[in-house]
C-alpha cells in the first residue's frame, strides 16, 4: 500500500485521544451514487432501462477544469445519464458515463475476486420471476439462481453482465426460519 494513503487512512481510523469529538472529521452517512463507465452510452442506456432502471436526468456533455483536477483525468470530456431504480427519490443514483476524451477503454474486471468494486447488487422481491423475465429478454446469466448461506440467513442470487462487462447481481433475501413460522 502506498505510504501516502497509509498516512491519511491511519489518522482517520485512529484519531488521537486528545482530539475532541467535535473536531474530528465528519464521516459519510449514505451512498449517494455509483458511476458506471460505458463505451456506448445509447447501448448501455437501453440495457439498463430494459432491466428496470428509469432515466431521471440527462447529464449532458461536460469536461474541463474541475473534472480534470477532481478526477485526475487529463483534458476530460464526457456525456452521461442519471438513472434510478424504483420510486424512492433517495434511492442511489447510477451515473452512466461515456468518456469522449480520453475515450472509455478496456473492460470491467475480468474476475470477481479482483480488488475494488466488482459487482453491483440489485435487490428483488422475487428473484426467480425477475430472472425468468430478464432471460426472456435475452439477458445471459452466469448460472440459474443460487442459494447463499450466511450467519444472518440465506439469499438467492444470480449474476449477469452489462454490455461492457460490469457484473450485476440480482439478490433476494430469504426470511429466516423464525420469520417463516
Amino acid at each position: 500500500m502506498p505510504t501516502e494513503r497509509k498516512k491519511w487512512w491511519s489518522r482517520l481510523i485512529n484519531p488521537t485521544a486528545a482530539q475532541p469529538q467535535a473536531q474530528r472529521a465528519p464521516v459519510p452517512d449514505a451512498v449517494s451514487g455509483i458511476s458506471i463507465n460505458c463505451t456506448n452510452l445509447e447501448r448501455s442506456l437501453e440495457f439498463y432501462k430494459a432491466i428496470g432502471f428509469k432515466e431521471v436526468a440527462d447529464i449532458g456533455e461536460s469536461g474541463g477544469g474541475g473534472l480534470e483536477k477532481g478526477l485526475r483525468i487529463p483534458s476530460p470530456r464526457a456525456r452521461g445519464r442519471l438513472l434510478k431504480l424504483g420510486a424512492d427519490p433517495d434511492a442511489i443514483n447510477v451515473d452512466l458515463i461515456e468518456w469522449l476524451s480520453p475515450r472509455t477503454e478496456g473492460r470491467a474486471y475480468p474476475r470477481l475476486n479482483h480488488a475494488g468494486i466488482v459487482r453491483i447488487s440489485l435487490r428483488t422481491a422475487n428473484l426467480q420471476k425477475t430472472y425468468e423475465e430478464l432471460k426472456r429478454h435475452g439477458v445471459e446469466f452466469y448460472s440459474e439462481p443460487q442459494v447463499m448461506q450466511s450467519h444472518g440467513g440465506s439469499s438467492l442470487f444470480a449474476c449477469f453482465e452489462d454490455p461492457d462487462g460490469t457484473v450485476l447481481e440480482l439478490v433476494e433475501f430469504l426470511p429466516s426460519q423464525s420469520e417463516r413460522r
